[in-house]
């Protein structure tokens, strides 16, 4: 069959280039969208295998409702007075380690690789799915970083992501700083 039909293809092709363009485009389009799924199959796996343990710059809190409030903190300093003001029956503090990716900037295969945001996402949402949709498993969040050049880089990355991925979270206003 394609000894009979490449010919008669190749000469319609050949005839009609604007088609012929139009198809190959598509082609590399349908390629790129398959790499680009399986890039982020890829990172969601491996998500799953980073978050399966207990990352220990995490403390939780009692409750298991969405009253859950997350403080989320640049610095160990920072960190250990958050974890010793809170209320441990609602307060969960985070603090964040290691290089925090720019959400702007990067994909969501990129934001589940990295440790840092893997750790975050792991902690602010229930499952990848919720990640996806955007349902967040806390009340509020809470953002604490020092008032220096570091900790507002480190605040405006925290609300890239956030804005990225839960918008809705500064409209009803469960994101405090």
């Amino acid at each position: 069959i394609v000894r009979e039909l490449y010919p008669v293809a190749l000469e319609f092709l050949q005839e009609n280039q604007a088609f012929a363009k139009r198809l190959v485009q598509g082609a590399l389009r349908f390629s790129k969208a398959q790499e680009s799924a399986a890039e982020v199959a890829k990172a969601k796996k491996e998500f799953r295998a980073k978050t399966k343990n207990p990352m220990t710059s995490f403390t939780r809190c009692r409750c298991a409702t969405e009253k859950i409030e997350v403080f989320l903190v640049e610095g160990d300093s920072a960190g250990g007075s958050a974890d010793m003001m809170r209320d441990r029956k609602y307060q969960e503090v985070h603090l964040m380690r290691g290089k925090f990716l720019n959400a702007f900037r990067n994909g969501s295969a990129a934001l589940l690789k990295s440790n840092a945001t893997a750790e975050l996402i792991s902690r602010l949402f229930s499952n990848l799915n919720d990640f996806e949709s955007g349902k967040l498993r806390v009340g509020k969040i809470i953002l604490a970083a020092d008032p220096d050049i570091d900790g507002l880089h480190i605040n405006n990355l925290f609300h890239a992501f956030l804005w990225n991925v839960v918008p809705q979270a500064y409209e009803e206003g469960r994101v405090l700083v």
